[in-house]
């Protein structure tokens, strides 16, 4: 869809910027822009706060552990204890019960607890491990990249509907101009002042109204030093 033009500005000749796109550039400008979008997404919000208090209680969960770090040790020493008397009294003819041989039963319960040892003292190391608390983060992060996703997926949509063609743009005098190049001709999509932040990517360059919204627009293009130095001649600089 074309839009309003804006008033002409001066008559300096504009740095051209110009890259074919094709299905293969889509899809590494989605793969892009995912990662762009999520690592964005992921610093919005209370999510740093929330983290924040995972590690408090991660720490206050490591020093009660370090307290208790004697249990393990108890187990073990009790079902060998328990191990060395079932045997004693095995020794002597054993124990019986209605026709049951309690030492036996016994000697069975303290085998299994040397059993559980080795997984438990795995649990307690797993458990000890920084981060273990992070899982309560896994639905908002999934989320999230849910979110990365759609929006990279929209924000190339006509695009690819529209493969293959080259996307130029013509920088001049703080205003940057958009043409899409067909072996029809070229039609103008969209202008735009140098205004806003930039996230920086792999093809491409974001240009944000503000910190606080996904208002932007998209540089489909390869990366260039020209570039970079007209947008901070604009004050565009990377996102805060």
């Amino acid at each position: 869809m074309t839009e309003p033009i804006l008033p002409a500005a001066a008559a300096t000749a504009p740095d051209v910027f110009q890259s074919t796109i094709d299905a293969a550039a889509i899809a590494h400008l989605e793969a892009g822009l995912t990662s762009a979008f999520f690592m964005m997404l992921m610093t919005m919000g209370d999510r740093q706060g929330l983290a924040a208090d995972l590690d408090a209680i991660q720490a206050k969960y490591h020093d009660r552990m370090m307290r208790r770090a004697w249990a393990l040790p108890v187990l073990l020493w009790s079902c060998l204890l328990g191990l060395v008397i079932c045997a004693a009294f095995a020794f002597n003819g054993g124990i019986y019960y209605r026709g049951y041989r309690l030492d036996a039963s016994f000697a069975l319960f303290f085998l299994g607890g040397l059993a559980l040892l080795p997984l438990l003292r795995r649990m307690q190391g797993y458990r000890l491990k920084p981060g273990y608390f992070n899982w309560i983060l896994a639905p908002d992060r999934m989320l999230r990249q849910w979110t990365a996703r759609r929006l990279a997926a929209r924000g190339l949509q006509h695009a690819r509907k529209l493969t293959p063609f080259d996307a130029r743009y013509e920088i001049a005098d703080g205003i940057a101009t958009y043409y899409r190049v067909t072996p029809a001709g070229a039609a103008q999509v969209w202008q735009r002042p140098l205004t806003g932040w930039q996230v920086a990517g792999p093809g491409f360059t974001l240009l944000f109204e503000d910190t606080k919204t996904f208002r932007y627009i998209l540089f489909m293009h390869q990366p260039s030093a020209r570039f970079d130095a007209l947008l901070a001649q604009q004050g565009v600089l990377p996102r805060p």
